[in-house]
């Protein structure tokens, strides 16, 4: 349920859509659904056409280290400004926070923030932007460019955008469209935009940039083919090497990196150090191409207005640009081809709060109280003959124990959990696990093996696999695809895996240990058995579906962003009997004991070996992990 007050979630209501990982969002601050994307395109923006004039259309995207409450702050702010000028805005807002999650893992500077400016230089900026590359921000970074990514894909909320604006068109020849990214919103219009060519919406008249936080490499690969044919053209909005160098960085109140948002990204965030980023100056002046794109006089449709320029834009920190009157103004004259505005832009004092969360909390801080959240999945309802007994019962015993423990705890069983619900419930876990927090993912149902389909799997071939109630498609939860939703986890977040299936050592592996497999033969087992079309229904559904996984060094090795307790080795199958399965019985036995705050992870599996009964054998990975059971982790290397 939202949290936002009705006048508010009615002014959203015409121009927002909300996305988590790319997706309409159905959850968090403010929800859209599919229903409400049709609102948009097929009643508000068609009653407000109907008064306009010369009908322009603005889609704005913000950048994506922006946290959802920012981002519909901002639309809200916004809206009055673009309908009086006679452009009809649509937001895309996304759910990430993730600048919070790079702030609590750099910002324990309070000590020195008095220091001088040539002592953050040369001392401090590059020992955070060291700490920040190995605490995992290059993670950060990439879960927030894919998020971008997939929102456009074919299930993504911004492809449903593109063909309903399609639709529109269709019946309005006479609407402009025009596009404006902020920061890491220039990634996701780069997506947004091919989509939007691909179902063939009109072409773009204009796009603006500012400060985009887009590679040189992608801006190359998605955008630049694009200006002048599809986008008629460009205009990029960022600051002189002066003020970026000038700006800072900022999270909870606390200065973390005294210089601008593209500097760390180009310095830390981005996989290679010094990646060149589009909005830096800099990296502008060092590549022909660019220089000759953007030369003054040019004949290409394209030209950078450098801040600060009087009249044009006069931000002088990366995030504000989206509230510099002299930038949004000039957008207005831009888009509506007047000298000026009919009503100038005023910067808001972001006055409408839309965030009643508590604010994440860093592990060892004399406050911290970490937030403590469970998602428990269980499935028996499979089709016949491979319906189970157990799982749905395992997951309301595990749900029950957590929830003594302190959990807030979400629960799929049968139905409910379809290979989507499943990753999508998975995903708002991860989201929610920040730096000294503490998730935990329980999952009891079949285990299989399927063909592997992108040869990470060297020795046998085939990748393991829960299996969703939706499974007779293909549609299996493979380990490439947990690994792909498990990267996001930060540095400090405890996210922690219970997994009572067959095979299920490595389903949720991070580290690639090659083992010969064994036939072993029970009763009542957990393993859902391989069959030609079930395997060419799996390669049919990964032709379609496939996941963005982290590359892996050539030695195979991913280092592990999470810790799993197995029911069995991935070469042994997972028993059920008296309605509960064995794992299961054996750990949530022994999380009642109150002893058991006390014990690491490798104390923990020590126990339940010395309590399970059944041929199987429980393992750990990372194994022999010394941390405590369920504890918030302080992450390491911090000031």
């Amino acid at each position: 349920m939202s949290t936002l007050p009705p006048e508010v979630i009615a002014r959203l209501r015409p121009h927002v859509i909300n996305l988590n990982q790319g997706r309409l969002s159905s959850g968090g601050t403010y929800a859209t659904s599919d229903a409400d994307i049709q609102e948009i395109f097929r009643t508000h923006l068609p009653a407000w056409l109907e008064t306009a004039a010369s009908p322009s259309v603005v889609f704005w995207a913000h950048g994506g280290l922006v946290d959802e409450s920012e981002g519909l702050g901002s639309a809200a702010d916004q809206i009055p400004f673009w309908l009086d000028n006679g452009v009809y805005p649509i937001f895309f807002v996304w759910e990430s926070g993730l600048f919070d999650t790079l702030g609590q893992l750099l910002g324990r500077h309070e000590d020195v923030r008095a220091l001088s400016r040539d002592f953050w230089d040369l001392t401090i900026d590059p020992l955070v932007e060291a700490t920040a590359r190995a605490l995992g921000g290059p993670k950060v970074w990439s879960a927030m460019k894919t998020s971008a990514e997939y929102a456009s894909r074919d299930d993504g909320g911004a492809t449903r955008t593109a063909v309903l604006l399609k639709e529109l068109c269709d019946s309005r020849r006479d609407l402009e469209l025009h596009a404006v990214g902020h920061s890491a919103g220039a990634i996701f219009h780069r997506y947004f935009l091919a989509r939007a060519q691909t179902v063939e919406v009109p072409p773009f008249r204009s796009l603006s940039l500012l400060a985009p936080a887009i590679t040189i490499e992608t801006f190359k690969d998605g955008l630049i083919s694009l200006i002048g044919a599809y986008i008629e053209s460009l205009t990029m909005y960022t600051m002189h090497r002066e003020f970026e160098l000038d700006d800072v960085c900022s999270a909870g109140g606390v200065d973390f990196y005294h210089k601008s948002l593209l500097y760390l990204i180009n310095r830390a965030l981005e996989p290679q150090p010094e990646t060149p980023i589009l909005g830096l100056e800099d990296s502008v002046n060092a590549d022909a191409g660019l220089s000759e794109l953007f030369r003054p006089g040019s004949a290409e449709p394209a030209k950078i207005v450098w801040s600060v320029t009087p009249g044009e834009s006069s931000s002088t920190s990366h995030g504000g640009f989206d509230n510099d009157p002299d930038t949004m103004n000039s957008l207005v004259r831009a888009i509506r081809g007047v000298a000026q505005p009919s009503s100038p832009y005023v910067a808001a004092t972001r006055a409408v709060s839309t965030d009643r969360r508590p604010p994440l909390l860093v592990a060892g801080s004399a406050s911290a109280r970490p937030a403590k959240r469970a998602l428990c999945i269980g499935i028996d309802a499979y089709p016949a003959p491979n319906s189970l007994g157990g799982c749905v019962a395992d997951a309301h015993e595990w749900a029950e124990v957590l929830r003594q423990r302190g959990f807030e705890v979400a629960t799929l069983v049968d139905q409910q959990a379809t290979r989507q619900q499943m990753l999508d419930g998975i995903r708002r876990l991860v989201a929610a696990t920040g730096p000294g927090d503490i998730g935990v993912l329980q999952y009891s149902g079949h285990g299989t093996q399927v063909p592997d389909a992108d040869g990470d799997e060297t020795t046998d071939h085939l990748d393991e696999a829960i299996v969703p109630i939706d499974f007779g498609d293909g549609a299996f939860i493979i380990d490439d695809d947990l690994r792909a939703v498990f990267s996001a986890v930060p540095a400090g977040g405890n996210l922690t895996c219970f997994m009572d299936c067959c095979y299920s050592e490595s389903n949720t592996r991070m580290l690639r240990v090659e083992r010969p497999r064994v036939e072993t033969g029970a009763a009542s087992v957990r393993y859902l058995s391989r069959s030609a079309d079930r395997d060419r229904s799996h390669r049919q559904y990964r032709r379609t579906h496939r996941s963005r996984v982290t590359a892996r060094p050539a030695t195979g090795a991913v280092p592990m962003t999470n810790v799993s307790f197995s029911a069995c080795r991935d070469f042994q199958v997972a028993l059920e009997s008296d309605g509960h399965g064995h794992f299961t019985t054996a750990a949530t036995r022994l999380l009642r004991d109150p002893d058991a705050s006390a014990w690491t992870n490798v104390e923990f599996l020590q126990h339940i070996l010395g309590t399970i009964e059944t041929g199987q054998t429980p393992t750990l990975e990372p194994a022999g992990d010394s941390r405590r059971l369920l504890t918030a982790y302080e992450p390491a290397g911090l000031l």
